[in-house]
C-alpha cells in the first residue's frame, strides 16, 4: 500500500491533513498521537489506519553551583545540587562518565586535593524507557591554608619584643596576633600593636593567625612563646679602706640574685662585659674614692649592674724620735711623737695593743725605770 502520515484519525480516512514530512520532532514533555493510512487500489480504495503515540520525557535541567574551599576541607557535592529537576542523580569524574554511567564516585562526600580547581560532574537520570539524562559540572577551588613558619623567643625583663620578627614565613598570608587560640581562629582577641612586653618571669604564648582569601577566608594558626627573664637585682655595698688595704669586691657583693658575676672598670663596660678587673681583690689608690661596676649575668643573657664605691683613707704619717733619760726622770710621750696629716694619737705598752686599740696608757707621761730601755708604741 502507500503509506501516508495524518495529524487525526479523520485526516487519515478522509486522506488530508497530511503531515508535511515521516520526520517530526515532537514537543518536550507532551504525548503525541499520529495516523498512518495505507491505500491499495483504485477503485475502490482500500484503506488501512493504525496509529502511532510518541511520549517525549523531558531531560532533567539541573541546576548546581561551583565552590570555593580551604585545604582538608570536605565537600557535600548533594548540598551543590539546587534542582534536580526530577532526575536520579549521581556523580562522576568524567564528563563522559556522567553520559554513560560509569566512573562513579562512590560517595557524594568528597575531599578535593589541595592548592587545585577539581571538576566533578552531576547526572541526573528520568525516565525507564527511555531513559533521559541531564549532566551538569561542579567546579570545587581548594585554597591552600597557610603554613606559618614560627619561633620562640627568650628575652630579658623590660625588653621589648616585635612578633613580626618571630614570624619567619606568612605563606602567602595576612598576620594578626591574638591573646587566644580561639581568637586566632575567629579573628577577636587581636592584640592592638604587634609590639609586645611580656610580664616579667613569665613564658606567654601568643596566636598567629594568617588568613588567605575572602570566601572563603583560609586560616592556618601557630603560637609563639615568649620567656621572660628576671634581670638580677644586685645588692651591694660600698666600703672605706685604709691606705695600702686589700679589698674583695666579692666580699662587697651581698646578693648575686642567681647570676654569673664580675668587675668592672666602667659601666659601658660592665654593660658590654669589656675591661674586665684582672681580680675582685685589689688596692685602691690612695687617699680617693674609686668606683667598681658589678655585672650578673643570669639565664637568657640578661645582666643586671650595680656599683661599689671603695673610699681609702690615708694613713696618718706619724714622725717619732727615741730619747734617752736619767734614772726616775719624767718624760712626755707626746713631745717625742709629731703627726703630720691630722691623726688622733694614743700611747700603747704594746704593739698589737695600739694595732687594735688596746693596752692603752693612762697617761703620755711617763717614769722611765733605771737603767732599761722601754718600748712604747704611738
Amino acid at each position: 500500500g502507500v503509506l501516508s502520515f495524518h495529524g487525526s484519525l479523520s485526516g487519515a480516512f478522509g486522506n488530508n491533513d497530511l503531515l508535511g514530512s515521516s520526520e517530526f520532532i515532537p514537543l518536550n514533555n507532551t504525548t503525541s498521537w499520529f495516523y498512518v493510512r495505507t491505500a491499495v487500489g483504485e477503485d475502490p480504495v482500500c484503506v488501512d489506519i493504525d496509529s502511532i503515540k510518541i511520549t517525549v520525557v523531558d531531560i532533567p535541567d539541573l541546576e548546581t553551583q561551583d565552590t570555593s574551599v580551604c585545604e582538608g576541607e570536605k565537600v557535600e557535592l548533594e548540598d551543590l545540587v539546587k534542582n534536580k529537576d526530577g532526575g536520579t542523580i549521581s556523580f562522576h569524574f568524567t564528563k563522559n562518565g556522567a553520559f554513560n554511567n560509569s566512573n562513579k564516585l562512590s560517595q557524594s562526600e568528597v575531599l578535593p586535593a589541595n592548592g587545585m580547581l577539581t571538576r566533578y560532574y552531576v547526572r541526573s537520570a528520568a525516565g525507564n524507557g527511555p531513559t533521559c539524562v541531564g549532566v551538569d559540572s561542579i567546579a570545587i577551588t581548594v585554597t591552600d591554608i597557610p603554613d606559618l613558619e614560627v619561633t620562640d623567643t627568650t628575652v630579658c625583663m623590660n625588653e621589648a619584643v616585635d612578633l613580626n620578627d618571630l614570624v619567619k614565613n606568612k605563606d602567602g598570608g595576612v598576620v594578626s596576633f591574638h591573646t587566644s587560640r580561639s581568637g586566632a581562629f575567629e579573628n577577636s582577641d587581636v592584640l592592638g600593636n604587634s609590639e609586645v612586653s611580656a610580664p616579667n618571669e613569665s613564658v606567654t604564648r601568643y596566636f598567629v593567625r594568617a588568613a588567605i582569601g575572602s570566601d572563603p577566608t583560609c586560616v592556618g594558626v601557630d603560637s609563639i612563646e615568649i620567656t621572660v627573664v628576671d634581670i638580677p637585682d644586685l645588692i651591694t655595698s660600698d666600703t672605706t679602706v685604709c691606705e695600702s688595704e686589700i679589698v674583695n669586691l666579692n666580699d662587697l657583693v651581698k646578693d648575686k640574685d642567681g647570676g654569673v658575676v664580675s668587675f668592672h672598670s666602667s659601666k659601658s663596660g660592665a654593660f658590654e662585659n669589656s675591661d674586665v678587673l684582672g681580680s675582685s681583690q685589689l688596692m685602691a689608690p690612695n687617699g680617693t674614692t674609686t668606683r667598681y661596676f658589678v655585672r650578673s649575668v643570669a639565664a637568657g643573657n640578661c645582666v643586671g649592674i650595680d656599683s661599689i664605691d671603695v673610699t681609702v683613707l690615708d694613713l696618718p704619717d706619724l714622725s717619732v724620735s727615741d730619747t734617752t733619760v736619767c734614772e726616775g726622770e719624767e718624760v712626755d710621750l707626746a713631745k717625742l711623737a709629731k703627726v703630720t696629716n691630722g691623726g688622733s694619737l694614743s700611747f700603747h705598752s704594746t704593739k698589737s695593743g695600739a694595732s687594735e686599740n688596746q693596752d692603752v696608757l693612762n697617761n703620755s707621761v711617763v717614769i722611765a725605770l733605771n737603767e732599761t730601755t722601754t718600748r712604747y708604741y704611738v
